[in-house]
C-alpha cells in the first residue's frame, strides 16, 4: 500500500516523503475488524451511543477479554509492520524520519496523507517512533485535500463556538455542555435537539463562527455521514452543505464530532474544505466521549497544537482501556497539508489565518493608553533627574552593580613596591620613611631596568635622614623616576611641596576628584594651574604621566592637535573627555574643571604583583621590575587618613587607585578596554521611555496571575541584569531613573481608570 507522509510546522511543509510503500498486512487488517466488531459487544456497559437491538450472547468479562488481547496483537503487529515495512523503501523512509524528528525537535507534527481508510483507522501511537517522542501528534489527509483560498475574515474578541446537542437517546450530554461553559475567552452558543432549518440558520449566522461542535448519534453510511439532530429529523453532510460553506468563508476553522462513526463525516467536510475535523473512527462509549472532550479542551486551550491535544487527551483515555481495551484508538485529525491546523490562540480576533488581528479597537486602545502613560511618566522622571536629586541614588545603584562585575585578568605591566605596617615598625622611622630609605628602594629597583617608576611618596618634610643624597640622585640620573605633589583644590586639603631637587618636567600631582559624597568615580587626567598659591605647579596626573611614558616607549604618543579639545588621541585610541560645561548622562552635577574621564576601575584583583620592602631589601634577585611601570606607596593603617580614599569598593589605599587609574588608561590604548560612558542624552531618553513602555504593554496584554505577582520582580531583575552587563562594556545605563520611570508607570495603569 503507497501513501504520503509528512513533517509540518507552524503550517509549513518540512519534510515530505511521497509514495513510500509499506507491504499489505492482511492481519493486521484481520486484527483490526476483528476488535472493532468485538468492542461493540462491550455494549453491556451503560452510555453506548448504538442500536439496542445488537445481540448480546457473551459476558461482560470474556468480550473484555477477547477484546484487550486483539488490541495487545493489533498493536504489536503494527509496530513489527511499521519496523521493518516489508521492503526496504520503507526502512529509508523511517530513517529519514528519524534524522528529522532529531533535527525538528518540538512543536511540529506527522500528517499520513491516504485514500486507504484502515491507514486512517489503525493505532499509529504504538509505533516505536512515535513513542519516543510524546509531543508528536497525527493528523491524516485524503490525496485530493486542497487548502482554502484566500483567508477567513473574524472580528471576535472570544472564540465563538456553535454547540449542537442532537438526539441524546441514550446518551447524557450535560458533561459536554459544562465543558464548553468551562472555557475563557468563548462565547458559547447550544442548539439542543434543533430543527433542520434553525440548525441551518444558526450555521449560516453572519458573524460566523470559530468552532462548530456536534455531540449526539451519528453514523456512516459507506461514503456519506448522518447525524441525528433530535427525535424525529436527521441530516446528512450533502443536505446542509452550503451552510457549511458559509461558515468556512465566514471564519470557520475546526469541526468537533464527538459521536459514533465519524470518518465519513470527516471526509465530507473535508470536501467542504473546512480546515480541520475531529471525528471517533468507530462507535464510541457515551463517558469516552465526554472524558476525550474534556481533555481535549484542556490540552487545546492551553496552546498545545490541535494534533498534540488530541493525542495527549487519547492518553487521558488510558483510564478507560481496562473495560474497554481500545478506546485510546478512537480519536482521529483530520487536515489540510501545508496550511493552517489553528491552535486555540489563533481563534482570537484573526483576520486570516493563523495571525492575530492586531488592528482591533481593543487592542489599539490599550497600546494607546500604555503608550500615553509610559510618555508622561518618563517626562516627568527625565525633568526630575535633570535637577539632579536622582544623581546620589544613581552614584548608589553604581557602587553597587560595579563590584558585581565578571572578573578580569591582572594587568601584568604594574608592580607595587609596598609599605607596610610592618616595614615601618621594623625601620623604625615613625610614620613615614626616611629620605634615605626612600634612596634604598629607588636604587634596589632601578637595578631590574624598569621603564619607569612612580614614587607615590610626599618628600616635603623640612629634615630627613638622607636628604642630599636623595636630592643628588634625583639631580644626577635615573630619568625614569616620577615624583609627586599634591595642590591645593580646596579648605580640606592643605596641599604638599615637590620633592626636593626633582625636575619639574618629571612631577605629577596626586589629587583625586572625588564625588560630592567622597567616593572617587572619576579620572583627573590634567589640569592646569592658575595663580603662584600653589607649591605642586604640574599639569599632569600620576597616572596619566606613568600610562604616557610607558606607551611612549611602545611608540603609542599623544597627539593634542585633533581639532577637538574633548578628545585625546593616544596612538590610534581616541579618548572622550567629560564635558566641562553641561550634564552628562549620571552627573547633573559636577565639577568640571580639567581634562576628566570616568575611572573603570578594574574589576577582581588586577595586581597580584606586589612586593614589600622585607622582601625588595632581603630577596637577591627579583624579576618582576623588569620593563614593568612601578609604583612605590604606602598599604599602612598607622596613615590611613592620609593615603586612603572612598571608592565604589569601599575605602582604599592611594597606591591602589594610581594603580586602578594608570591600568585604566595602557588597557584603553594597547588592548581596547572600553572606557566607561554614557549614551548620547536622546539615546538615555528613549531608553526610559521604552522600558516604561515596554513594562506598560506587557502588564496591559498579559492577564496570568502569575504574571501579575511577579510583573514587578521580574522587571526589576531585567533592570539589574541588564545594567550590571552593560557595565562590563563600558557602558552606565540610567537604572535608577529607567526603574523609576517603569514602576511609576506600573503604579499609574494599576489605580487608573480602564
Amino acid at each position: 500500500m503507497s501513501f504520503s507522509v509528512q513533517i509540518e510546522q507552524n503550517g509549513r511543509l518540512i519534510f515530505e516523503r511521497s509514495q513510500a510503500r509499506l507491504a499489505p498486512n492482511s492481519e493486521l487488517q484481520m486484527l483490526y475488524e476483528t476488535w472493532s466488531d468485538k468492542f461493540v459487544t462491550l455494549r453491556h456497559l451503560r452510555g453506548w451511543e448504538i442500536d439496542e437491538a445488537l445481540p448480546t450472547n457473551s459476558s461482560v468479562k470474556d468480550d473484555r477479554d477477547a477484546c484487550l488481547d486483539l488490541v495487545r496483537r493489533t498493536e504489536a503487529s503494527l509496530k513489527n509492520w511499521l519496523i521493518e515495512g516489508g521492503n526496504e523503501h520503507w526502512r529509508t523512509v523511517r530513517e529519514e524520519l528519524k534524522s528529522q524528528f532529531k533535527i525538528y525537535s518540538h512543536e511540529f507534527y506527522l500528517v499520513i496523507k491516504t485514500n486507504d481508510k484502515l491507514l486512517w483507522k489503525l493505532p499509529w501511537y504504538a509505533w516505536d517512533l512515535l513513542e519516543q517522542y510524546p509531543d508528536v501528534g497525527i493528523g491524516f489527509m485524503l490525496p485530493d485535500f486542497q487548502a482554502p483560498s484566500g483567508g477567513a475574515i473574524a472580528h471576535h474578541e472570544r472564540v465563538r463556538i456553535l454547540s449542537i446537542l442532537g438526539n441524546d437517546r441514550g446518551l447524557n450530554l450535560s458533561p459536554d455542555r459544562e465543558a464548553i461553559q468551562g472555557l475563557t475567552n468563548t462565547e458559547p452558543h447550544f442548539l439542543d435537539k434543533p430543527s433542520a432549518r434553525s440548525l441551518i440558520e444558526a450555521i449560516r449566522d453572519k458573524r460566523g463562527w470559530d468552532i462548530l461542535f456536534f455531540a449526539g448519534h451519528s453514523e456512516s453510511l459507506g461514503d456519506r455521514g448522518r447525524i441525528y439532530i433530535n427525535e424525529r429529523e436527521s441530516l446528512e453532510v450533502y443536505e446542509f452543505k452550503n451552510a457549511l460553506q458559509a461558515a468556512r468563508d465566514r471564519g470557520l476553522k475546526l469541526a468537533i464530532f464527538n459521536s459514533c462513526q465519524g470518518l465519513a463525516l470527516a471526509n465530507e467536510l473535508a470536501s467542504l474544505k473546512i480546515p480541520a475535523i475531529v471525528v471517533m473512527k468507530e462507535a464510541v462509549p457515551d463517558r469516552v466521549a465526554q472524558r476525550f472532550l474534556k481533555e481535549f479542551l484542556t490540552e487545546y486551550s492551553s496552546g498545545k497544537l490541535l494534533q498534540t491535544a488530541v493525542r495527549k487527551a487519547q492518553e487521558a483515555l488510558e483510564a478507560e482501556g481496562k473495560e474497554l481495551p481500545g478506546a485510546t484508538w478512537l480519536p482521529i485529525v483530520c487536515q489540510h497539508s501545508g496550511q493552517f491546523t489553528p491552535r486555540w490562540q489563533d481563534l482570537l480576533s484573526t483576520r486570516r489565518y493563523r495571525y492575530p488581528k492586531w488592528r482591533s479597537r481593543r487592542i489599539l486602545r490599550k497600546l494607546k493608553t500604555a503608550a500615553i502613560a509610559s510618555l508622561l511618566v518618563s517626562l516627568g522622571v527625565i525633568t526630575i533627574r535633570s535637577f539632579g536629586w536622582l544623581q546620589p541614588l544613581e552614584m548608589w545603584a553604581y557602587d553597587r552593580a560595579l563590584p558585581l562585575r565578571l572578573a578580569e585578568d591582572p594587568d601584568d605591566r604594574i608592580v607595587l613596591v609596598t609599605i607596610t605596617d610592618d616595614d615601618l615598625e621594623r625601620l623604625n622611622e615613625g610614620e613615614s620613611i626616611s629620605d634615605a630609605t626612600t634612596l634604598k628602594i629607588l636604587q634596589k629597583v632601578n637595578q631590574y631596568k624598569p621603564l619607569v617608576i612612580g614614587l607615590n611618596i610626599y618628600r616635603d618634610l623640612e629634615s630627613s635622614p638622607g636628604r642630599s643624597e636623595l636630592e643628588k640622585y634625583f639631580q644626577e640620573s635615573n630619568k625614569n623616576i616620577l615624583g609627586v605633589c599634591h595642590f591645593e583644590d580646596s579648605d580640606n586639603y592643605t596641599g604638599s611641596q615637590p620633592p626636593p631637587g626633582l625636575d619639574p618636567k618629571r612631577l605629577t600631582f596626586t589629587n583625586f576628584k572625588p564625588d560630592s559624597d567622597g567616593v572617587i568615580r572619576r579620572h583627573l587626567l590634567n589640569i592646569t594651574q592658575n595663580g603662584s598659591k600653589n607649591s605642586c605647579t604640574s599639569s599632569n596626573s600620576l597616572s596619566f604621566q606613568l600610562a604616557r611614558w610607558y606607551l611612549w616607549q611602545k611608540n603609542k604618543k599623544i597627539d593634542r592637535n585633533n581639532h577637538n579639545d574633548s578628545v585625546i588621541l593616544w596612538g590610534d585610541t581616541e579618548i572622550q573627555l567629560l564635558p566641562l560645561d553641561r550634564a552628562i548622562g549620571s552627573y547633573q552635577i559636577h565639577d568640571g574643571k580639567g581634562s576628566q574621564i570616568l575611572l573603570n576601575y578594574r574589576a577582581g584583583d588586577p595586581f597580584i604583583e606586589k612586593i614589600n620592602l622585607e622582601q625588595l631589601f632581603n630577596e637577591k634577585n627579583i624579576n618582576i621590575f623588569s620593563n614593568k611601570i612601578v609604583i612605590i606607596g604606602y598599604l599602612s593603617e598607622k596613615i590611613k587618613q592620609e593615603f586612603h580614599d572612598l571608592t565604589p569598593y569601599g575605602e582604599w589605599p592611594s597606591l591602589l587607585i594610581h594603580a586602578h587609574k594608570t591600568s585604566q588608561l595602557l588597557s584603553a590604548v594597547e588592548n581596547r578596554r572600553p572606557l566607561l560612558y554614557f549614551m548620547p542624552p536622546f539615546f538615555e531618553h528613549l531608553y526610559i521611555y521604552l522600558l516604561s513602555l515596554i513594562s506598560a504593554i506587557f502588564v496591559k496584554f498579559f492577564k496570568s496571575k502569575i504574571i501579575k505577582q511577579m510583573k514587578i520582580s521580574l522587571v526589576v531583575l531585567f533592570l539589574m541584569i541588564s545594567y550590571v552587563l552593560s557595565l562590563n562594556f563600558g557602558l552606565w545605563l540610567p537604572f535608577i531613573p529607567a526603574l523609576f520611570s517603569v514602576l511609576a508607570t506600573l503604579m499609574y495603569l494599576k489605580y487608573s481608570k480602564k
